[in-house]
Formats: C-alpha cells, sequence, structure tokens
C-alpha cells in the first residue's frame, strides 16, 4: 500500500539428496517492499504465493463508472483488477491524480490492481511501446509506495504480429526505462500476437525476464480463439512457459471471440491446477459486435451475465477460487523455517537410489498456509551428469496432512506416506534443468515440512 513499508521473508526449504539421500536446508534473502517473481509463483510483501483471480475494468473509457465497478468487482470475489489506462496517445491521458484514486479505491475494497496502458494495441513499432514505459514513469507520484498493490503490464497487446524477436527487441528497450526511473514493481509483460501468440514467450520469455536487473517479471499472454480454443492447446501454452520456470498469468480471456470459441472452463480448471492467475474480459461496456464479453449488464454487478455467472459463481469461478491477498487479510509474513542435517545416514536397503550416482535435488516449499491448509511447491533439480527419464519422490507427511489436489504429477497417499510420479509430458529433467509440481493440503495437528525424501 502507498507509504507503507512491508518486508519479504520467503520460505525455501532445499534438500538434496544424493547417494545417501543427505537432508540439507537453506533460505533465500528476502526481498523488501513488494510484490516479487520467485520463479513461476508471484509472492506478495508477506512472502505468500499470490493467485490472481479477477477481472478487467475499462477505467479510461467510463472514468465516471470506476467508483461503481470497483467495490461490484470486490463484491463479486475478485482479488485482482486490471485497469485500462490511456497515455493520451490514442484516448483522453489518465493523469497521476486520477490514477491515485483509482488506487485508492482498489485499496479500499481490498484489490490488487495491474495497470496497463492500452493507446499501443496491436502497434509494432517499438516508439509506441517505449512511450508506454515512459507514461508510467510520468505518473510515478501516484504508484510509487504503492509496491505491494500495483503491477506495472506495460502496455496491452504490444506488437500485433506473430512473431518473437521484434517482441522480444522492444521490451529489452522498454523495461530499463521502467528500472532506471526507480521503480520496482512487478512488471507483466504481454505476449505478441495481440496477446495470443505465447509461442514469443516460449522463445524469449528468458531474455525478457533477463533484460530485468530485478527478475521481478510476470507473463501474460490472452485465452481467446487461438490461444485458448481447445483444451490442448491451453494445456501446452500453459505448460511450455511455467516448464522454463517463468511466472505466468492469463491477462484476458473470454468465453468466445470473433473468430471462434474458447474452451474457458477448461481455461480456469488447468489455471487452478497450475497455480497460474487469470483476469477475465471485461466487467462492462465492450462494443456491441463483442458485448458478450461483458461479465455484467449493470455497473453495479446486480445483473450477471451468463459469462458473468461463470466467472462468479463457476466451478472454478472468483468466489471457489479466489483468495484476497494477504496484505489485506492479516495473514502474517512467512518465517523462514530450517531443517537440521541427520546425524545418521539412512537405511542402506532404503529403496532411494541415486541418479547416475550423483545428485538430486528437491526443493520443498510452503507457497501459502492459511491456518487449516496450504499450498506446497516441490521443484526436482537433476544436478547429474545424464538426463533422468523418469521419477518418483516418496516422502512421509509429519502431522497426516492430507493432500486435497494435486497438478503436474501423479501421486498416491497411504495414510501419512505419499509417493508422486511423473505425468507423461514432464517425466524428462535434462541436465542441470528443473521441473516443479505443486498440490493443496488440509491439515489438524500442523503443518510440518517432511524429514526425508526418496527420489527414485
Amino acid at each position: 500500500m502507498k507509504k507503507k513499508v512491508m518486508y519479504l521473508s520467503m520460505l525455501i526449504i532445499f534438500i538434496t539428496v544424493i547417494t545417501t539421500a543427505v537432508i540439507g536446508s537453506n533460505t533465500l534473502n528476502a526481498a523488501s517492499g513488494g510484490f516479487t517473481v520467485d520463479g513461476t509463483v508471484l509472492r506478495d510483501s508477506n512472502g505468500n504465493s499470490f493467485i490472481m483471480r479477477g477481472v478487467n475494468h475499462a477505467h479510461t473509457w467510463y472514468k465516471t463508472e470506476t467508483p461503481t465497478a470497483i467495490p461490484a468487482i470486490a463484491a463479486a470475489g475478485a482479488n485482482t483488477v486490471r485497469i485500462v489506462l490511456s497515455n493520451g496517445a490514442q484516448w483522453t491521458y489518465d493523469t497521476a491524480s486520477e490514477v491515485d484514486a483509482v488506487l485508492d479505491l482498489c485499496e479500499q475494497y481490498n484489490l490488487i490492481a495491474v495497470l496497463e496502458v492500452h493507446d499501443a494495441t496491436g502497434y509494432n513499432d517499438i516508439t509506441s511501446l517505449l512511450n508506454c514505459a515512459e507514461y508510467f514513469v510520468d505518473i510515478q507520484s501516484a504508484i510509487k509506495g504503492r509496491e505491494d498493490t500495483v503491477i506495472i503490464n506495460i502496455a496491452n497487446e504490444w506488437n500485433g504480429e506473430w512473431e518473437s524477436s521484434n517482441w522480444a527487441n522492444g521490451y529489452l528497450q522498454a523495461i530499463p526505462i521502467i528500472r532506471n526511473a526507480g521503480l520496482t514493481h512487478t512488471i507483466m509483460v504481454d505476449g505478441a500476437g495481440w496477446g495470443q501468440y505465447p509461442q514469443s514467450i516460449i522463445d524469449r520469455g528468458q531474455d525478457v525476464l533477463e533484460a530485468d536487473p530485478q527478475g521481478n517479471v510476470i507473463f501474460s499472454w490472452h485465452g481467446y480463439e487461438y490461444a485458448a480454443g481447445n483444451s490442448a492447446t491451453i494445456q501446452n501454452n500453459i505448460d511450455q512457459i511455467i516448464d522454463q520456470d517463468l511466472c505466468l498469468a492469463i491477462g484476458e480471456f473470454g468465453n468466445k471471440h470473433t473468430s471462434g470459441d474458447v474452451d474457458e472452463a477448461y481455461l480456469m480448471s488447468y489455471c487452478q491446477q497450475r497455480s497460474v492467475g487469470w483476469l477475465a474480459w471485461s466487467w462492462k461496456g465492450n462494443s456491441t459486435e463483442v458485448e458478450y464479453l461483458d461479465l455484467s449488464n449493470n455497473w453495479t454487478g446486480t445483473n450477471l451475465s451468463s459469462w458473468g455467472d461463470t466467472i462468479v459463481n463457476g466451478t472454478n469461478g472468483l468466489k471457489t477460487t479466489s483468495k484476497i491477498c494477504s496484505i489485506f487479510s492479516g495473514n502474517n509474513p512467512v518465517t523462514p523455517i530450517t531443517t537440521s542435517t541427520p546425524t545418521t545416514s539412512p537405511d542402506p536397503s532404503s529403496t532411494t537410489t541415486p541418479v547416475n550416482n550423483d545428485s538430486v535435488t528437491v526443493d520443498y516449499k510452503i507457497q501459502n498456509d492459511w491456518g487449516s491448509g496450504a499450498t506446497i511447491g516441490i521443484t526436482l533439480e537433476n544436478n547429474s551428469s545424464s538426463a533422468i527419464e523418469s521419477w518418483s519422490v516418496s516422502f512421509d507427511f509429519p502431522n497426516d496432512q492430507q493432500i486435497t489436489n494435486l497438478w503436474g504429477a501423479i501421486y498416491t497417499q497411504n495414510s501419512s506416506s505419499v509417493t508422486i510420479s511423473n505425468s507423461a509430458w514432464n517425466g524428462y529433467i535434462p541436465v542441470n534443468s528443473k521441473v516443479s509440481i505443486g498440490f493443496n493440503i488440509n491439515y489438524i495437528n500442523g503443518n510440518d515440512i517432511p524429514t526425508s525424501f526418496l527420489v527414485n
């Protein structure tokens, strides 16, 4: 929140399984002040994982409706709102004081704000993108001090061409403009092809991430007919980005679009499985030819469209899956936890086997804990001299925690004993590469860290 200092302590427990499966630990340095990207995870300023669940609001075209729309969006269950702004290139310039007022309203209603400039939508010239970046420098008085509630989405759907080179080159120049101005917010970068070419992120996302000295970039593609027309396309476009250890959100999506249908049910379901954020388009105000994308038939949200009912009340909708950011909900910052190294070696008759007589690193991370349940991430890193063809990892929960759902792998649980094995698409781990999976648990007697892991 503005003028509020908060500190991030991130829980990372590194457990290295070598020939004898010896366990060790480590803790990452704390980052300060705002949202940070930690691999595939977006963390708030308390160090808790934050998964965006929300909608888009076209503020720059409907400024007078924003005071009505923001409370209604919050009441619908959103934890995030993506705000359309203008730098004056196409529409009326949104001043710093205007943006400041919008952000005050978002904070009042416990909403994280993703700010995007819409004027360069579909443009290919790099100058238009750089002008969008300069806009955030111009309005910095409204957003500095709000690193914990604001994400900078430099430009909506810049680079209409379905290619990766110009897209990457543009962001390699735009990101330094933001950072050189002293803005440390998490940056969101839309994919090329009017947001519908995730291949640009797959091809050059790492280069764009490396252009940020903070490494604080989350990527976004937009889920319409080309990027989200069917389940196979959706899964491929999500998996190939996450499997590169890049952070992802779906910045926009609809239930259909001008050239075809969208499998919105699968998109929402798979985002839930893989802990990917999404922001539906849009609250209200779409032009006649795409009015079906209005989530609500009025600004107050008391008359939802069928599309809006899916987003708000559907199986994986806002009311079911959205969680208020911990900076608003009062959850305490994550406290680093360490585990001691055992003084004795595991039983040599254990079924644990080394990988090519070298090591595998297992990272077990409590990403979010709400007192009766938690989200857990596990990352396996192949540090051996040969690729791994398939894998499984076994462990015992110390307090009979129960897995409620798991994504990215297959699991069995018998009482406290758990075995997790690769899915068909992620068994192969190249040398010095990682694979990550995640799951949710419920617990009653505590959420202690497992003390040993067996990797096969």
